[in-house]
């Protein structure tokens, strides 16, 4: 057969996965690497943006070589876990391996947040309850703990952003995964600059803003290369895996509940416009938006252990 092939990258806690699918959805082949995974004290989690790229283009590369045509492949798109970033520096480098979007060393920084911006103005402009691992907190951790990274950056990469920049060479971010930052207003759906420049984060380190599934570029020559998809190949944005997999699940009506399990477990409600109620960010519930033919806000209620917990469980 000849029917055009598209590819899905899954970065997730654990692994990278790389998946083909027909038009219509059915699953034709996967492959999966995993990064090696730092945790040099209690509570600590890294991952080097290099090694994490490289386990990209080997479950690309795994994957290809499962089709007897590559050349079916004509698009790829990255879905990832969502409060991870790259800080990368003016020639392209990154400068600080990626804080685990799980880690927590960043509580002194959601407590700085707390006291000098506020829980509910915070959760007003964003829809995010307080919480240590949104971007913004591992951002300010940087600052303070590595000012030399902090110096040298121009611009932050979500882990999606960042697998799709260096296979297109493209940088954007989806709606999505800007949603996990504490830096987008998701009543205009614009990033807040004012907050920014009060906490003191360059708004440049920001990325345009683009809906999931937006053209971004062809794959580069480097990269194709290295795991045999054709040279026309196009590069889309992704976002939020959880979100990414509501959409794909047509759960986006309004009052529809959908469970979703990885390493962490996300409950998600659709809505068709945000509620600023403070006591539903209160009781530990954030809101957020994934932007497609059109915006789709959504409620979420998370365990970040559910699935980690089945797969120690399945282990003994």
């Amino acid at each position: 057969t000849n029917s055009p092939l598209l590819m899905g990258i899954d970065a997730g806690t654990s692994r990278v996965r790389a998946l083909l699918f027909e038009l219509d959805g059915t699953l034709v082949a996967e492959a999966s690497d995993e990064p090696t995974v730092k945790c040099s004290r209690p509570g600590w989690a890294s991952t080097e943006s290099e090694d994490l790229f490289k386990s990209c283009l080997n479950a690309i590369r795994s994957v290809v070589a499962l089709v007897d045509k590559p050349e079916r492949i004509r698009s790829v798109a990255v879905a990832s876990v969502a409060e991870a970033g790259v800080p990368i520096d003016a020639v392209g480098d990154a400068v600080y391996p990626i804080i685990a979007w799980y880690d927590c060393r960043t509580l002194p920084q959601a407590n700085w947040l707390k006291q000098h911006i506020g829980e509910e103005r915070l959760y007003r402009i964003t829809g995010l309850n307080m919480n240590p691992i949104f971007g913004l907190c591992k951002q300010l951790w940087i600052r303070e703990n590595a000012p030399e990274a902090f110096n040298k950056t121009v611009r932050w990469l979500n882990t999606a952003d960042f697998l799709a920049w260096k296979l297109c060479g493209v940088p954007a971010t989806d709606y999505s995964l800007a949603s996990r930052t504490f830096a987008l207003n998701i009543q205009n759906l614009e990033y807040e600059n004012e907050l920014l420049e009060e906490v003191g984060i360059p708004c440049n380190w920001y990325q345009t803003l683009v809906p999931s599934g937006t053209f971004l570029g062809h794959v580069l020559p480097e990269p194709a290369k290295i795991t045999g998809l054709p040279s026309d190949c196009k590069v889309s944005s992704g976002g939020h895996d959880h979100l990414v997999g509501a959409l794909i699940a047509g759960a986006t009506n309004q009052g529809t509940l959908i469970n979703s399990m990885g390493t962490a477990e996300a409950v998600t409600l659709f809505l068709d416009k945000p509620i600023y109620d403070k006591a539903v960010g209160s009781h530990g519930y954030v809101q957020g938006v994934i932007v497609a033919d059109r915006p789709y806000y959504y409620h979420l209620g998370g365990l970040f252990t559910s699935g980690g917990a089945v797969q120690w469980f399945h282990r003994l």
